[in-house]
C-alpha cells in the first residue's frame, strides 16, 4: 500500500484539477462554436478581459496538476515517475489546446 493512498486530499485535488480543465475546455469548445439566433457582443476591452481570465484560470490548473504528479512520484517512486510523467504529458496537450481556443476566441464586437 503506497503512502499517498492514506491521505484523503490527494484523489480529491486530482479529480477537482480535471474537473476544472473538462469544464474550461467544455466551455471554450462551446463558445468557439457558433449558435444560430444567439448574437451577443462584447467590446474589445471586455474580450481582452475575458480571454486574459481565462488564461490565468488554464495556467493555475496547470500548476495544479503539477502539484499532484510530482506529490504522487515524491510518495512511491516505484511505479510513479513513468504514470507522472504521462500524465504530466495529458495536462499539457489539455493546456496548449484550452490555451489555443481561449487566445482564438473571438466573440461580435459591439459598435
Amino acid at each position: 500500500m503506497t503512502r499517498w493512498r492514506n491521505q484523503p486530499y490527494t484523489p480529491l485535488l486530482g479529480w477537482c484539477a480535471a474537473i476544472v480543465m473538462m469544464v474550461l475546455a467544455l466551455s471554450l469548445a462551446n463558445a468557439v462554436t457558433p449558435r444560430p439566433g444567439i448574437e451577443k457582443c462584447v467590446s474589445d476591452e471586455m474580450r481582452e478581459k475575458i480571454q486574459k481570465l481565462m488564461v490565468e484560470g488554464l495556467d493555475e490548473s496547470l500548476k495544479a496538476h503539477t502539484r499532484k504528479m510530482v506529490d504522487i512520484w515524491v510518495q512511491d517512486d516505484t511505479d510513479q515517475p513513468r504514470r507522472a510523467v504521462e500524465g504530466m504529458r495529458s495536462g499539457i496537450r489539455a493546456y496548449i489546446r484550452a490555451r489555443a481556443a481561449a487566445l482564438s476566441w473571438a466573440p461580435p464586437t459591439c459598435n
